[in-house]
């Protein structure tokens, strides 16, 4: 125990050999513990700890996992047989009711079959790497059709190489992305809490779980979406359908400038990180155009998962008009679609001055 305690132990030359004793003996001693050696010629070392501990903090009621997923249905994709089995039975076993698939495309047949009878899937685990329809794409499918997305939850399996960025599975709809091969005790208690969670959320009475009043638009009024991403494009494309809007598309700034110096738009929702042309040079050439040809400004909103100041005024000084923060909501989407409509009916019939 002397050693332990000497400056020799705790010298550089020592820390190769000793390292995890003194890491160890910082660890308790933070605790309010103590930590020692006992050394014998005839039996070696012997390590001693104590720790002040709290019994009545050691007797939580351990978290109820099993309720939330008591008869909850789930739907299992994945085209590997033994996965599939695997996550089949663990569901079962938990209480869950399960089916399961081999496919994106059988899931989404599934899934509307069910829709169609209003017999609606709690949640979904679905793998990333399947053939003819990839888990990302199918949780975008289910995500822009209003008929599947009945607060249904998303849960993606796949290897930690395939994984999608957050931003990305946020914006399909994906809640929560565990790696393969996922632990039973961790898939259960993910999918517990969510359930937990959306029990508790749909519990709560609220005036904005009303139904939104349908948007008054002109029926020229035409909208842009500039965005590379194909799967944030179908995404942005399925909440302008709820909003009764039929937006036009560009994969890139400069397709994007092309599109803006052809027609008209109402407005235009512009991703600023796209290949070819950036949303802000794209933004900034818009604004030069207009001027030297005496053109009406045309509203751009920047698209970005950046929420810093200094990236909301990089776009002010690109010339954009607004920016909205991915992933995208439905309801932020359908205030900024009413602000812009509204501020073109202001510039249509002008207050009188007096």
């Amino acid at each position: 125990q002397a050693e332990l305690h000497s400056h020799h132990f705790l010298s550089s030359n020592k820390l190769g050999g000793h390292l995890g004793l003194i890491i160890a003996k910082q660890l308790i001693g933070l605790m309010q513990g103590e930590f020692g050696i006992k050394s014998s010629t005839s039996m070696g070392n012997t390590l001693w700890l104590t720790l002040p501990l709290d019994p009545s903090r050691l007797e939580q009621p351990p978290a109820d996992l099993d309720g939330p997923l008591r008869d909850a249905r789930v739907l299992v994709v994945d085209d590997n047989d033994t996965c599939r089995k695997v996550l089949v039975q663990q569901c079962s076993a938990w209480g869950m009711n399960v089916s399961a698939v081999p496919s994106g495309k059988e899931a989404l047949a599934l899934l509307r079959t069910k829709a169609h009878l209003r017999d609606y899937f709690d949640a979904v685990l679905l793998d990333q790497n399947m053939p003819g329809m990839t888990g990302m794409q199918l949780a975008a499918k289910i995500k822009e059709d209003p008929s599947l997305n009945h607060d249904i939850l998303v849960v993606m399996l796949t290897g930690i190489s395939n994984a999608p960025s957050k931003v990305i599975a946020r914006n399909a709809g994906i809640k929560r992305i565990l790696a393969k091969p996922v632990a039973g005790y961790t898939l259960k208690t993910t999918l517990a809490e969510e359930l937990a969670q959306r029990g508790r959320e749909q519990a709560i009475p609220t005036a904005l779980s009303a139904a939104p009043a349908a948007l008054e638009l002109p029926s020229d009024f035409r909208v842009l979406v500039a965005e590379d991403n194909s799967i944030s494009t179908k995404v942005i494309r399925g909440m302008l359908g709820k909003l009764n809007l039929q937006p036009d598309t560009a994969s890139n700034g400069e397709e994007a400038l092309q599109a803006m110096k052809a027609q008209r738009y109402d407005l235009v929702l512009m991703d600023c990180e796209m290949p070819v042309l950036d949303g802000f040079s794209a933004t900034q050439q818009l604004r030069a155009w207009e001027s030297t040809q005496r053109r009406q400004r045309t509203p751009v909103v920047a698209l970005t998962a950046h929420i810093l100041a200094e990236h909301k005024e990089r776009a002010r000084l690109a010339g954009m008009d607004g920016h909205m923060a991915k992933p995208v909501e439905l309801s932020q989407l359908r205030e900024l679609i009413q602000y812009w409509a509204d501020q073109r009916q202001a510039q249509a019939n002008p207050a009188p001055t007096s």
